[in-house]
C-alpha cells in the first residue's frame, strides 16, 4: 500500500496517504505506517501546511523510534527532512539544531548520500544571506549520483540573486527538462526562473506570461514558494515592472494562467 502511494503524482498523494492510515494502523504495520507518514510529511511540507506537517512528523519519529532506527542512515534523512521543513516554515534555530544533530550522526554512521543535508545546509546559508556559500553547497550536491530537480531549482534561484544568468538558465532548464514528466509540480519553480532570465534579458512579454502560469498553478498543485522561489520572483517582478505597465503584466499573466503545464514549459525552453 505504502508503495502504491509513493506512485502517486500530484495532489493524488495526499489523500490516498491519509486514507491507508487507519487501515495501516487496523494491521499494526509500523514500516507501512512510517512510509506513509513520512510521504504525508513531505507533502504537507512543500504545501504550506506547517503546523500539520510537524504533528505528521513527529509520528514518523515515534514511529521510527519503536523500530529501532536511531543510529540509521534512514534517520539521518528523517533528521534533514525535519529540517527542511522547518527551513520551509522559517523556524531557522530549529533547523540548525537538526542539521547538527544529522551531522553529528552521519559522523557516527557514515552516509550513503548527501544530497540531503547538502541541500539543508545550502537552505541556512541562503536565508542567512551567504549566498555564495549556498550556490557552492548546492553545486557540490548536483555533482553527486542523485541529481534532484529540486536542487537545481534551489540553484538557478541562487545564481539569479548572484547575477549568474547564463549559470541560473542552465541549471534552470536542465531542471525542467528533466522534471516536467517525472513530477510536474517540480517544475513550476524553473518555469519561474527562465521567465525570470527572458525578462532580464529584455524580454518581458513572454516572461509575463510565464509568470501568470506559475502563479495559478502553485496554489492548484498545492505548492508554496520557498525562500528560493520568492528571492527569484521578486527579482522577476522587479524586471517586469521596469519594462511594463501593470496594466501589460495583468494582462499577459491573465493569458498565461490559461496553459497547461506542457505548453508553458515548450515556451520557458524557447525564451532563453
Amino acid at each position: 500500500m505504502s508503495a502504491h502511494i509513493q506512485l502517486l503524482t500530484g495532489p493524488e498523494r495526499l489523500p490516498a496517504a491519509r486514507q491507508a492510515i487507519p487501515v495501516l494502523e487496523r494491521i499494526g504495520d509500523r514500516r507501512a505506517l512510517l512510509d506513509v507518514y513520512w510521504s504525508i510529511s513531505n507533502e504537507l511540507a512543500q504545501s504550506g501546511a506547517f503546523v500539520e506537517g510537524e504533528k505528521s512528523i513527529a509520528r514518523v519519529f515515534e514511529l521510527a523510534d519503536d523500530l529501532g532506527w536511531q543510529r540509521s542512515g534512514a534517520y539521518i534523512a528523517l533528521l534533514q527532512l525535519r529540517c527542511l521543513m522547518r527551513c520551509y516554515a522559517g523556524r531557522f534555530d530549529e533547523a540548525r539544531i537538526d542539521l547538527a544533530k544529522s551531522i553529528a550522526l552521519k559522523d557516527t554512521i557514515g552516509e550513503k548520500d548527501a544530497t540531503t543535508r547538502l541541500r539543508s545546509q545550502a537552505y541556512l546559508e541562503f536565508v542567512d544571506g551567504n549566498v555564495q556559500n549556498a550556490e557552492e553547497l548546492l553545486e557540490n550536491g548536483t555533482t553527486l549520483a542523485i541529481v534532484t530537480v529540486i536542487g537545481l531549482d534551489e540553484l538557478a534561484a541562487t545564481r539569479l540573486v548572484l547575477g549568474k544568468i547564463d549559470a541560473a538558465e542552465a541549471a534552470a532548464r536542465t531542471a525542467l527538462q528533466l522534471g516536467r514528466f517525472d513530477e510536474p509540480r517540480d517544475t513550476l519553480g524553473p518555469i519561474q526562473h527562465l521567465a525570470t532570465v527572458a525578462a532580464l534579458r529584455g524580454r518581458p512579454r513572454g516572461a509575463a506570461r510565464l509568470l501568470g502560469f506559475v502563479n495559478a498553478k502553485f496554489p492548484e498543485v498545492q505548492r508554496v514558494r520557498s525562500h528560493y522561489q520568492r528571492a527569484g520572483y521578486d527579482i522577476l517582478a522587479a524586471s517586469l515592472r521596469d519594462q511594463l505597465s501593470k496594466e501589460t503584466i495583468e494582462s499577459l499573466a491573465a493569458d498565461g494562467a490559461l496553459l497547461d503545464l506542457d505548453r508553458a514549459a515548450d515556451e520557458a525552453l524557447s525564451l532563453g
